[in-house]
């Protein structure tokens, strides 16, 4: 029989864990260990002389070569489960398409904590503003409108949601300094104006404010925010 390509295992002889591959070729390369995003950040971690790697399959044509792989990640999933798994596809053609469960959800969420180019960042100052002068003239989602669909999924997505001591601490943190000035405090209010509190927001405010005491610094920045916008609504009533 003609062999197009073979379907290999490589083995993390440390934890045990396995990862499904195919490969073009006739005969089995053994420092080829995989190219999914789990086993390689396995393989960086660990070292090349932790993982071996076997041939468990041939095949005569590419479909072939697809099915076999797809089966044998079906059954090594079954017979192991996805937690012993480096695989985040099914198998076949293409890549990573979504994760196979939820533990394979669960197992990218993980891999995301702490990195530094995404969650739990502090983005600086200076990176900030390169961004905010890249978004200057970017018309990508300007003027195009959220559907309800969209926006009843956002608000389903958002219910219930609770954030932790230290994200609340990152976000005060990260709004230390921040100054709002007149104009945008002004475009809030018209953006409000006319439109009712929801109930849970108004549960949620007097329970903030509910023996809350202020100390004499902060009533006096309460007086003088509130003569700007006395002063501000008298301007934009004489115009």
């Amino acid at each position: 029989m003609r062999v197009h390509g073979y379907v290999y295992e490589t083995i993390n002889l440390a934890n045990g864990k396995r990862y499904i591959g195919k490969r073009s070729s006739q005969k089995l390369i053994r420092n080829y260990l995989g190219s999914g995003k789990l086993i390689l950040k396995a393989i960086k971690k660990y070292g090349v002389q932790s993982f071996s790697v076997k041939q468990i399959g041939i095949a005569s044509d590419r479909k072939s070569l697809n099915d076999l792989e797809i089966y044998f990640i079906g059954e090594y999933i079954r017979k192991y489960g996805q937690q012993m798994m480096y695989n985040l596809s099914p198998g076949g053609e293409g890549g990573y398409k979504g994760s196979l469960t939820e533990i394979g959800r669960e197992k990218k969420q993980s891999a995301m904590l702490g990195n530094k180019h995404a969650l739990g960042s502090i983005v600086s100052k200076e990176r900030r503003e390169e961004l905010r002068k890249q978004m200057i003239g970017n018309s990508f989602r300007r003027g195009i409108a959220t559907t309800p669909e969209s926006k009843l999924k956002i608000s389903q997505a958002l219910k219930g949601r609770v954030f932790s001591d230290e994200h609340r601490r990152k976000i005060s943190h990260g709004l230390m300094g921040h100054v709002v000035t007149l104009e945008s405090r002004r475009k809030m209010h018209l953006s409000k104006a006319g439109k009712p509190m929801h109930p849970h927001s108004r549960v949620a405010a007097i329970r903030f404010h509910t023996g809350r005491k202020h100390t004499e610094e902060t009533k006096q920045r309460m007086r003088t925010a509130q003569k700007l916008r006395r002063a501000e609504e008298k301007d934009n009533h004489f115009e």
